[in-house]
């Protein structure tokens, strides 16, 4: 489970689609063992002036995407079920951090009858209560240093419901709705908070379960004709992370190419 934070030293990575971020640190959240938002396919996205605090469960799942990262980014071991230790030596190290992007999360792919207490306890956990736990303590520190920028990854099970995925679909749910609450608090002093809510992203943890005739079905739902890619869930933090976003928050963007349009 992974978290970004983003300082001054420059990186200048992708192919295009340059963005106008803060001179700052971000932070950002990932589960490096389902490869979330590690880069795949032909296209980039293109950052310069950030530096990333990369935070995982998995270091060396962490400190591989750091060096894919490049110059200014550093990994950390961090749980999200128990942050706050971490988030003071990543907070200590990155002092401008101004942006914090949470994507750490399990799937539990079981029917309500066959789902588990500890299933179900494990997956709010980690998909809920740790985006809590980052948020809590990251957005205290925006708040200090006057303002800055909080992305939740949800998915468009919030917004249509799957079979076999009571847990997940209610913790992304949840996501969106804290977020929202979040947004309120701190927005007299700068601190903006908004979602990203995927289709099914390209990676291990979108490719397998949706490979085949599932998968075929499922794009026949979806207007632009195809699945997401770990970029365009990139591009769009990115953009709720920039200077063209200073006026939105509270808000969830989907990025389902149509899907949740039916």
């Amino acid at each position: 489970m992974r978290s970004c934070s983003t300082s001054r030293a420059p990186t200048d990575r992708g192919t295009h689609d340059r963005l106008h971020l803060p001179a700052a640190a971000r932070i950002c959240d990932r589960d490096a063992s389902r490869d979330r938002h590690r880069p795949r396919g032909r296209r980039g996205v293109r950052i310069a002036g950030v530096a990333v605090a990369v935070c995982d469960i998995d270091l060396a799942g962490a400190e591989e995407t750091a060096a894919r990262i490049g110059a200014g980014a550093r990994a950390y071991r961090l749980d999200v079920a128990d942050p706050d230790a971490v988030l003071d030596r990543v907070l200590a190290d990155f002092p401008d951090t101004s942006m914090l992007v949470n994507s750490a999360a399990i799937v539990l792919d079981a029917s309500l009858a066959d789902t588990s207490i500890e299933g179900w306890n494990r997956t709010i956990t980690v998909n809920l209560t740790g985006t809590f736990l980052m948020c809590r303590r990251v957005a205290a520190h925006l708040v200090e240093r006057g303002g800055g920028s909080i992305v939740n990854i949800a998915s468009e099970t919030a917004h249509i419901m799957f079979a076999d995925r009571t847990a997940y679909t209610a913790t992304k749910a949840g996501v969106i709705g804290f977020t929202r609450a979040l947004a309120i608090e701190p927005a007299g002093r700068g601190v903006r908070a908004n979602t990203v809510s995927p289709t099914v992203v390209m990676t291990e943890m979108g490719r397998t379960p949706w490979a085949g005739e599932k998968g075929e079905a499922f794009l026949r739902d979806i207007p632009l004709g195809r699945f997401a890619e770990v970029e365009d869930v990139a591009a769009a933090v990115l953009f709720l992370c920039s200077q063209g976003a200073t006026m939105i928050t509270a808000t969830d963007l989907l990025v389902d190419g149509g899907n949740t349009a039916h």
